[in-house]
């Protein structure tokens, strides 16, 4: 993870990485992780290599968070429905 400490404050410091996915509500991540979701596709297409790749950091961040917060609600997309897994 790219981060610093601000020798001020002594706090963690993630210049342009967003907020430490643990420090959100539940509501907070779920709403980062739609907006991601979301604009995938367009910043695949559209954005630049860093823009990808910040898009790519942030999305896993979050959905390791996500999985850490609710381990049983990994549900799995298939022909047939959805299923838990």
């Amino acid at each position: 993870m790219d981060v610093t400490h601000d020798g001020a404050t002594g706090e963690t410091v993630r210049p342009g990485l967003g907020v430490e996915p643990a420090a959100l509500s539940n509501d907070d991540v779920l709403r980062e992780l739609a907006h991601l979701h979301a604009t995938r596709h367009e910043t695949f297409r559209h954005g630049s290599d860093d823009a990808l790749a910040h898009h790519d950091r942030r999305t896993a961040e979050l959905e390791r968070e996500y999985l850490r917060r609710f381990p049983t609600a990994r549900w799995i997309r298939t022909a047939y429905g959805t299923c838990n897994r």
